[in-house]
This record gives structure tokens, C-alpha cells and sequence, in this order.
């Protein structure tokens, strides 16, 4: 299965991510090389299942990881929406619908290998899923 970068093109973090993947495969011969696929995060249509999936990657072993830790809480749409004043377990399931209907809200660059996912800010984390 293909290593997944979300990201955002006129993000700066976002295209440091990909083209530290790039440089990463170039410097690799052909058998070694990373497959992997690139989805621009504001064009996917977003479930709480996959939302769900991912956060389960960035943090392994949690029941119930709390969506904040993937939400750009610097957003506008964060507090205009309330979503600051939610307590994350009791609103979990809220604050997962607001990035369905607000992708914005979503933090990037996300990266993911197999059954790990890390959030590149800075961009070399992506190098912690790559050791």
C-alpha cells in the first residue's frame, strides 16, 4: 500500500514535506524507492471514519484520541464556530464533523506509512515514519 501525503500546495510546510519526498527518492536506486500518493487535504471528501483512521496512526494505543491534535485551532472558522470552547472528549464527535464540513480546520500536512501517521509540522517529520 502507497505511503499518503495530504497537504495543501500553497502551504510552505506542506511543500517542504513533498519535496523532502522527492529528494528522499531520489536518492534511493528504483527497488527502494517510496510509492506513495499525494491528495490536495481541501478536495477530499472527508468521513469521520477516515478522520477516525488517521488519528488512530498519529496516536497508536489510544482509544479515543482527541481530534485537536490533527485542527488548526489558528483558524477563524475554530473559534467563530465555538469549536474552542468544546471539552475534546465530550465533543468529540463534533469537533470531527466540523473538519468534514470545514476541511480547512484540518491541520497539514499529514503524513502516513501503513499504521502510522504523523502531522509533518516541522515537515522532517516525515523522516520518523521513514527510519
Amino acid at each position: 500500500m502507497p505511503a499518503t501525503l495530504y497537504q495543501n500546495p500553497l502551504c510552505n510546510k506542506c511543500c517542504t514535506a513533498k519535496a523532502m519526498l522527492l529528494k528522499y527518492n531520489e536518492e534511493r536506486p528504483d527497488e527502494s524507492k517510496l510509492d506513495y500518493q499525494v491528495f490536495e487535504y481541501l478536495h477530499v471528501s472527508w468521513t469521520r471514519e477516515m478522520l477516525e483512521d488517521i488519528l488512530a496512526k498519529i496516536v497508536p494505543g489510544e482509544k479515543s484520541p482527541s481530534p485537536l491534535v490533527m485542527m488548526r485551532k489558528i483558524e477563524s472558522e475554530f473559534t467563530d464556530l465555538g469549536l474552542d470552547k468544546l471539552d475534546p472528549v465530550a465533543d468529540r464527535l463534533r469537533l470531527l464533523d466540523a473538519m468534514i464540513a470545514h476541511p480547512i480546520l484540518i491541520e497539514r500536512p499529514i503524513f502516513i506509512v501503513d499504521d502510522k501517521a504523523v502531522v509533518a509540522r516541522p515537515a522532517d517529520r516525515i523522516f520518523e515514519l521513514l527510519s
